[in-house]
């Protein structure tokens, strides 16, 4: 119980934290009924020549309106009821009115009477193992009664007994073990649950009874007490708990227990019934429970919801070596207020037990509101005569002795559904509390309406300074319907409600005639005037980023649409803040995105080309020792410049326009450094020429800014000297000389060249001749004229 009341108050502050309201969710209300459901801090104007931007307003602002709508709740009505024995609660019964997201607090007390009503039932494990136990329960039988008289005067006392439930393998079924489950003596046939004593004020009656009982056996060890347990809650006319009592479930046991589930050992699956007492309340008592067989063992949740309903406070008294296990049930049972205490394991201080935990109930206050939905309760403490708990409980609170509290009761817009709410307070022990609520969920002005009032166009009703329209008619004035024809105004057939059918995305605008003109708002995060746009109002400029000061950077950069900016053509990003045009050189005649050496990023050149840097590349930083032709930076610094550095030496007269716009220049003498340095700056080595002669002159930019620092030029150039006249004669005469002796030496080789070959024609030709054989040839013409023959056969 002690995390409920800290629950409720975080719930409290939770609910506080959301339902404080801005101006907007104010000026979001169509109507006098929402505008005051939806948060205490909004308004209505009623007015009828209301002028503002919104009838549903804060409270903050400041609204000049003669007829504000702006009802609070508070006590209406309480019961007078007086503190004595029979009552510990006043008030008992308070009435008020709530507003949604409204608190009011409820004084109340409660007195610790000193003879309340007190109705005690025993409920006790009579397995095996809890002979000794009933043996010393009978010798203690009128202690109990005396311990309690010394309590209170005007108790009762009641007595039940569980075993298991009797079906296998939770007891042994053979008919003999029916009859008799213990093998070595007397046993009682085993039970599931039994009512032996309805509750009486009859101590030797009880105590007759309770020797009567005999113990019973079973086969496992956890016991079957939880049907019991049920059974005694639900049925309250078997038991006879009073309504106006203090009431006590004692369950005392040596072992652990069955719950829900564990019935399927036995083949029992349906789930025990919620708030229905299964036993026969007619019969006298004994009275056994006969439907162990039917129904599975209550949960632990049935359990702690019967107890809060009929508002029974169990205690559980076992031995120590249950201890852990029923420690975490009385936890799970804390918020109907379940106590422990260690039982010996003959239970020979149960009587000492009984009084220790009864005064320890009896003497702390603690609160358990129903769960009703759309309403959080809190209490806090205002007097406690006792002693206050970090977790808010007075407690060792002394017979005579008043608590004083407040119960805040706050509420959502969910308890408009309803005319009238009832919350039931339990105070454990105590008594019961009840507040009844009338919702506050409309305004007074609601009740002075006209029906077709001219100011509607004769097509609704006028209340509270609005029209509620006729059905087929909207608009302001309701001068529009269905079919696009209006009453004093223009219209089309666009309609106004989105998808979800709210009108304008929630009233974010006013619906003329089929289109939504939408509101602005002021947000006070931005502290700035933002705007709803789209069809039906459903978006809002708080959706685009802001760039330059405005968003999306303004007209020019791009337009805020529902998804985001829309960026105008040459600009991107997600506010439209990036565009190429912002990496172009002011002082870049082409106008080349970073001067054609880098690329663009989102209005800044990265990746220039070395060796220049800035925000365009426009800054060329030279290495040093490199000679104008080799140097980068010379078409930057070099080539711009020429003119400036000829105006410093007198080249082109000052007062010549290319002077005009020139640098300061500074005059130096030569030097012979490869790295010059101006104002810190590495320098640009440049040369032009000029009538035969070289110029040199150094320039560097400022590597932050970029800007062209003085230039420094050598006053003195370099220049050939002047030739004389006999080096003219020799500088024509010497070649001329080397030009005779190489066409000289040209012509010998010439020469030389020719006779060779003709030597080495002759030489051939020589051997050619060597080789020729001529033949001897007979002219045929001096032939001789005589011709001698031989004849072959003689030889002759």
């Amino acid at each position: 119980m002690m995390w409920t009341s800290r629950l409720a108050a975080l719930v409290v502050l939770l609910f506080a934290a959301g339902t404080s309201v801005s101006a907007q969710d104010c000026a979001a209300q169509a109507n006098c009924g929402d505008c005051i459901q939806v948060s205490p801090d909004c308004k209505w104007c009623a007015d009828e020549d209301f002028e503002g931007s919104s009838r549903c307003y804060s409270s903050s602002e400041t609204i000049t309106c003669s007829t504000e709508q702006n009802p609070t709740g508070g006590i209406t009505g309480q019961t007078d009821d007086v503190l004595d024995d029979t009552n510990q609660v006043s008030p008992r019964t308070s009435q008020i009115t709530l507003r949604p997201g409204e608190t009011v607090s409820i004084p109340l007390s409660v007195q610790l009477a000193m003879n309340y009503p007190l109705d005690l039932y025993l409920l006790m494990d009579l397995s095996a193992s809890m002979r000794d136990d009933l043996d010393n329960l009978k010798e203690l039988g009128g202690g109990i009664a005396e311990t309690i008289a010394g309590i209170t005067e005007n108790y009762r006392l009641g007595f039940g007994s569980f075993v298991e439930k009797r079906v296998s393998p939770f007891v042994r079924v053979e008919p003999s073990r029916l009859i008799n489950p213990c093998s070595n003596r007397v046993c009682a046939s085993p039970y599931s649950y039994r009512h032996s004593i309805t509750l009486t004020n009859d101590n030797q009656f009880f105590d007759d009874s309770v020797q009567e009982q005999v113990t019973s056996s079973n086969n496992d060890y956890p016991e079957g007490g939880f049907d019991g347990f049920q059974q005694s809650i639900v049925c309250k006319n078997m038991i006879d708990w009073r309504d106006n009592a203090r009431h006590l479930l004692l369950y005392i046991s040596d072992a652990g227990f069955h719950f829900a589930g564990d019935g399927r050992i036995a083949g029992v699956v349906e789930p025990h019934p919620r708030d229905q007492c299964l036993m026969d309340e007619d019969m006298e008592p004994p009275v056994n429970y006969e439907q162990y067989g039917k129904y599975d063992y209550p949960s632990v949740g049935q359990i702690r919801d019967h107890l809060r309903r009929y508002d029974i406070i169990p205690i559980f008294t076992v031995v120590q070596s249950y201890r852990s296990l029923y420690l975490d049930l009385v936890e799970e049972l804390s918020s109907v207020g379940a106590e422990f205490g260690l039982l010996e394991s003959d239970s020979s201080n149960i009587v000492n037990l009984i009084r220790d935990l009864y005064n320890r109930i009896s003497q702390r206050v603690v609160f358990d509101p129903d769960n009703v939905p759309g309403l959080t309760v809190n209490v806090q403490t205002t007097n406690c005569p006792g002693t206050l708990g970090a977790d808010g409980i007075c407690s060792d609170l002394a017979i005579g002795e008043k608590a004083d509290f407040n119960i805040e009761v706050t509420a959502t817009r969910e308890i408009c559904s309803q005319s009238s709410i009832t919350q039931n307070i339990r105070i454990i022990g105590f008594g019961n509390a009840e507040v009844q609520i009338t919702p506050i969920c409309s305004c007074e002005c609601e009740e002075n309406t006209v029906e077709n009032s001219t100011l509607c166009n004769g097509n609704g009703t006028f209340l509270c300074g609005i029209c509620q329209c006729d059905p087929g008619r909207f608009g302001e004035f309701c001068q529009c319907d269905n079919t696009g024809q209006v009453t004093g105004g223009t219209g089309n057939d666009t309609m106004c409600e989105n998808p979800n059918g709210e009108e304008c995305s929630g009233q974010r605008g006013k619906c003329v005639c089929g289109v939504c003109q939408c509101n602005s708002f002021f947000d006070e995060e931005t502290q700035e005037m933002l705007q709803y746009f789209g069809t039906n109002c459903e978006c809002d400029t708080s959706s685009c980023l802001i760039s330059m000061g405005e968003r999306c950077g303004g007209p020019q950069q791009g337009t805020c649409q529902c998804s985001g900016c829309d960026c105008n053509l040459g600009f991107y990003g997600d506010a439209c803040q990036c565009s190429d045009m912002f990496c172009v050189d002011p002082d870049d005649d082409e106008g080349r995105t970073c001067n054609g050496r880098g690329e663009c990023d989102c209005n800044t050149c990265r990746g220039c080309e070395s060796p220049f840097t800035g925000r365009h590349c426009e800054i060329c930083q030279a290495p040093s020792g490199v000679s104008p032709e080799e140097n980068p930076c010379a078409s930057t610094l070099c080539t711009p410049n020429i003119a400036c550095a000829r105006c410093a030496l007198g080249l082109i007269a000052n007062d010549s326009a290319e002077c005009v716009d020139c640098p300061p220049t500074v005059l130096i003498n030569v030097t012979e450094l490869m790295t010059y340095r101006i104002e810190g700056e590495t320098a640009s080595m440049c040369r032009f020429e000029e009538e035969d002669c070289t110029y040199t002159f150094w320039a560097a930019q400022d590597g932050v800014t970029g800007d062209l620092l003085p230039i420094h030029v050598e006053m003195t150039p370099e220049c050939p000297e002047p030739i004389s006249s006999g080096e003219i004669a020799a500088i024509i005469i010497a070649p001329l000389a080397v030009l005779a002796i190489i066409g000289t030496i040209a012509l010998l080789a010439l020469l030389f060249l020719f006779w060779f070959l003709n030597f080495l024609e002759v030489k051939r030709f020589e051997k050619e001749l060597e080789k020729v054989k001529f033949s001897e040839n007979t002219n045929p013409m001096y032939m001789k004229a005589s011709k001698d023959y031989k004849n072959p056969l003689y030889g002759l």
